[in-house]
């Protein structure tokens, strides 16, 4: 480090034995160093100095693990949006320069690179903009107000980006470009820093996701998704054992007629003079039953009151059960409502010997037949269908806290590829 003398205010300002400029701390004077001196070029607005700088020059910074000294600091913005800007610190550790970046709180270490076109992997265009520095304290190796504008490509792949800086005349000539290599740096750990040294400045509020922000959890959406599948294949396994060990059994099957009805005092329909005693049938191991009524209504219905009796126990089970089945048509168009078939499911029904009772009433216009059934064994499919929506909650959860996680990362960018025709 070496000082030089401010040829406006006598001010001492201290710079790298390679910088060739410098922006004098106390009057804010554009200076360039030359082998005769300094030379005035002009000045910054000390209005001008951004409340969200909240380091000096001159003071030391841990980043990454390395201690830098800050010889430089600017402010940037896109010369084509002036209301986005940046601050960037330009660090030095006495062997390697650094810059670290501030957008909006979110902070990210950049460094020359000595290739052409590093540009390889899984890196994505974020954006395209030129640049102008409003703002500058410190010294530079390089004129931070060159008539030259400065062109940049940022391509990401976080927490990692690449930046190409292309300089471009007022005639639109470009020079040979420039890149940039860059990681993302925790919030927290320049705020740590910051409080270490005990600065009066105010540190800037963290907004949004850092364009080169990496998604933090400890549990991932390829994490849940990868639970979910073996949980799924796990409920599938037990289920499918359960098929092959209770399989469906018809235990009691029987058709009835509607003739054997009698017409109710009360009422214009066809009901049971008595509760039909069916033949009994046996249920082998306690489980579960399902019991179907099947008729022939048309435009009609049909209900059957049911008693299923455990011969041993007397324990009753009633069951309701019914169907009723319309149709026609209406404007033109054919309709239909209910069914000519209805079935329920009882599940941990006690093994035994068992009969129905069966009572039945419908409309005297209705005629034919219907069928009562009853099956033993057999699955729950609703079960597995349940057990999987829970399963799949985790994931979907997971899955859209990181789309919008990456939504949210990309909102600034003019390359967004979250951004759909109706967006826009």
């Amino acid at each position: 480090m070496k000082q030089r003398i401010c040829t406006k205010c006598t001010n001492k300002i201290s710079m790298n034995d390679n910088d060739t400029f410098v922006a004098c701390s106390k009057c804010f004077s554009y200076q360039e160093v030359t082998e005769n001196g300094m030379k005035f070029l002009s000045s910054f607005k000390s209005s001008n100095r951004p409340k969200e700088v909240c380091f000096e020059l001159g003071q030391s910074i841990r980043v990454n693990g390395t201690t830098y000294t800050i010889t430089g600091i600017t402010q940037r913005n896109d010369g084509t949006n002036l209301r986005i800007n940046w601050r960037e610190y330009v660090l030095n550790d006495g062997i390697q320069e650094r810059f670290l970046n501030e957008y909006n709180g979110n902070w990210q270490l950049v460094w020359a690179l000595n290739e052409k076109s590093p540009l390889t992997g899984n890196y994505n265009l974020f954006q395209k903009y030129y640049q102008d520095v409003n703002w500058a304290v410190g010294g530079f190796n390089f004129d931070v107000v060159d008539t030259n504008r400065i062109y940049s490509k940022e391509y990401i792949s976080p927490p990692q980006i690449l930046i190409e800086e292309v300089y471009r005349t007022s005639n639109g000539k470009e020079s040979n470009s420039e890149w940039y290599e860059g990681e993302y740096v925790d919030n927290n750990e320049i705020y740590q820093e910051y409080l270490s040294l005990g600065n009066s400045t105010t540190f800037p509020s963290k907004i949004g996701v850092g364009a080169t922000e990496p998604y933090k959890s400890q549990f991932y959406y390829k994490d849940a998704l990868k639970m979910s599948l073996i949980a799924f294949a796990v409920i599938l396994t037990i289920q499918l054992y359960f098929m092959a060990t209770s399989p469906t059994t018809t235990v009691f099957r029987e058709t009835f007629s509607v003739a054997d009805l009698k017409i109710d005092s009360t009422s214009t329909n066809l009901t049971s003079a008595k509760p039909i005693v069916s033949k009994s049938f046996s249920i082998d191991k306690t489980g579960k039953i399902e019991i179907e009524l099947t008729s022939g209504v048309d435009n009609s219905w049909l209900e059957s009151n049911i008693t299923m009796v455990n011969e041993s126990t007397l324990q009753e089970l009633p069951i309701v059960i019914g169907n009723e089945f319309y149709h026609g048509y209406e404007g033109g168009e054919k309709w239909t409502e209910g069914s000519t078939s209805a079935s329920k499911d009882y599940s941990e029904v006690p093994a035994g010997k068992y009969h129905l009772l069966i009572e039945t009433t419908t409309p005297a216009t209705n005629g034919g037949t219907y069928e009562v059934k009853l099956q033993t064994g057999g699955i729950y499919w609703i079960n597995i269908f349940i057990m999987l929506c829970l399963i799949v909650i985790v994931p979907l959860i997971k899955y859209f806290q990181e789309y919008n996680f990456e939504k949210e990362r990309w909102a600034d960018s003019d390359y967004s590829p979250y951004v759909t025709e109706e967006d826009e």
